[in-house]
C-alpha cells in the first residue's frame, strides 16, 4: 500500500512492528537484508549515500554513526521526522518514488543509492524507469544502486511463496522477480546481480554496463 497517510500513521510504531514480524512474510530475514544491502554497496570512506524510502532510518543509522553523509528520501513526513531524530545531521527530502528523482539531489554528487522495502510499490515498468533514473541521471558515473526487498529469483519462486503465505499475501504489491527484471535491464545498459535471502527476500545490485 503506497499511501502517505498510512505511512505517516505507521511511523509511530514502525520499528516495534518490524521487530514483531522478522520471522515471517513480508519481513522474514529483515535485518539480514539490511546488512546485505550495506555489504553489497561497496562503501568507501568518501561515499555520499542516498537512502530512498528511508523510513525511520534503520538502514542508514549505522552508516551515519560511522560518519557517512546521508541523504534521506521518503514520501512520509512523519517517517522523515523519525529518521531525523535518530540522525540529526542528515539531509532529508520528501519524495515520491513514482516520480523522477529530484534534480536538486545532483548537487550533492551522490555516489551510492540504497533502498529497502520500497520498490515493491512500483510496477515493472516503473521499476525500470526508477533504476535508470538513479543510475544515469543522479549518481556519479561509477555509482551503484542496491535494492533490498521482498523479492524472488524466478516467477516460480514467487508463486510458491504466495501459495505458502495464503490469505496473508498482499496482492497490492508488485514484488521484484530478478530474472525478469535483470533481462530487461540489460536492454537499458544496466547490469544486475541478485542474491536470494530466505524464502521471500533478496538483494539486487545495479550498475551501468561500461
Amino acid at each position: 500500500m503506497y499511501n502517505k497517510l498510512y505511512f505517516d500513521k505507521w511511523a509511530g510504531d514502525y520499528d516495534e512492528s518490524i521487530l514483531k514480524a522478522i520471522d515471517k512474510y513480508p519481513f522474514e530475514k529483515y535485518y539480514e537484508v539490511l546488512s546485505t544491502v550495506i555489504n553489497k554497496g561497496e562503501l568507501q570512506e568518501n561515499d555520499i549515500i542516498i537512502d530512498i524510502g528511508i523510513g525511520t532510518g534503520t538502514l542508514s543509522q549505522p552508516l551515519y554513526d560511522k560518519g557517512f553523509k546521508i541523504i534521506g528520501l521518503d514520501f512520509s513526513e512523519e517517517m522523515l521526522k523519525k529518521a531525523k531524530k535518530k540522525m540529526p545531521d542528515i539531509i532529508t527530502f520528501q519524495y515520491n518514488m513514482k516520480n523522477d528523482m529530484l534534480d536538486e539531489i545532483k548537487k550533492y554528487k551522490p555516489t551510492k543509492a540504497l533502498t529497502t522495502y520500497a520498490i515493491h510499490h512500483l510496477n515493472f515498468n516503473e521499476k525500470i524507469r526508477f533504476i535508470e533514473n538513479i543510475l544515469f541521471d543522479i549518481l556519479e558515473e561509477s555509482g551503484i544502486l542496491v535494492i533490498g526487498d521482498v523479492s524472488f529469483k524466478t516467477q516460480e519462486e514467487l508463486d510458491l511463496c504466495r501459495l505458502g503465505v495464503g490469505k496473508y499475501w498482499d496482492e497490492q504489491e508488485d514484488y521484484l522477480v530478478a530474472d525478469k527484471l535483470i533481462n530487461r535491464l540489460k536492454k537499458h545498459n544496466v547490469f544486475g546481480e541478485y542474491t536470494k535471502i530466505g524464502n521471500c527476500a533478496g538483494v539486487l545490485v545495479c550498475r551501468r554496463i561500461k
